[in-house]
């Protein structure tokens, strides 16, 4: 499958279908639904908290969160003020949990936000490393690490890496589906992306000239298969 760089970066949902209320991939439809029906027959009520992000979502993401408009938390969930920090010490914490505009993989309809809404009652929406691991979210969690790769997805970000993105129990990705646009994607064509006019992201300069450490272990290492 060719894919575009509307569709690579988060500006097109052509192929996609909405479900509950959130875009997914047409081809990964199908995998989610019967991934949803296990869950329910295991007593789960499985939900998406996220799937397709745009590209002019994650600006505003990003941008909020640069600025110091938007909470950003350290490797261990803590806010961090952003104030007194330097341009790339921002990139790099912002990092931790987000990721840069047209570089999300939430851009191609193939990751999910998923939780439990039966174990959610009565409690705010909380996609945390603690809420997943001793939370209210944790035996949904551990339903859903061992369930997840019957039914063609895999979790993106669960390794415990210094350099890197954190480890988030609740995003999944569907394998087949995500390498496609894995393979449309090379430090040239990232690189050619934010150096065009009209991207205008806050520490762009900054991202640059750090770009190919970003892609190697920030973005390439979490490929679902090596190019």
């Amino acid at each position: 499958m060719i894919i575009s760089r509307d569709l690579l970066f988060g500006f097109s949902t052509n192929h996609f279908e909405k479900k509950d209320g959130h875009y997914l991939n047409k081809d990964v439809f199908y995998s989610y639904e019967q991934l949803k029906k296990k869950a329910n027959a295991d007593g789960f009520d499985l939900k998406i908290a996220s799937s397709f992000r745009n590209f002019e979502r994650q600006l505003i993401i990003w941008n909020e969160k640069f600025s110091g408009k938007r909470p950003c938390l350290d490797e261990h969930e803590v806010p961090v003020d952003v104030s007194s920090l330097s341009s790339t010490k921002k990139i790099f914490l912002i990092l931790n949990w987000s990721a840069i505009p047209g570089l999300s993989r939430h851009h191609w309809g193939t990751d999910l936000d998923v939780y439990d809404n039966n174990s959610n009652q009565g409690n705010a929406l909380n996609l945390t490393l603690q809420n997943y691991q001793k939370g209210y979210q944790k035996y949904f969690s551990k339903w859903l690490r061992e369930n997840i790769e019957q039914f063609g997805f895999y979790y993106p970000y669960y390794q415990d890496l210094t350099d890197g993105v954190q480890m988030e129990p609740w995003h999944i990705s569907h394998i087949k589906t995500a390498h496609n646009y894995e393979l449309s994607l090379s430090l040239n064509e990232v690189r050619n992306f934010l150096e065009s006019d009209n991207i205008h992201i806050l520490g762009k300069g900054e991202i640059l000239k750090n770009i190919k450490f970003i892609y190697e272990n920030y973005i390439e290492r979490y490929f679902s298969k090596r190019k």
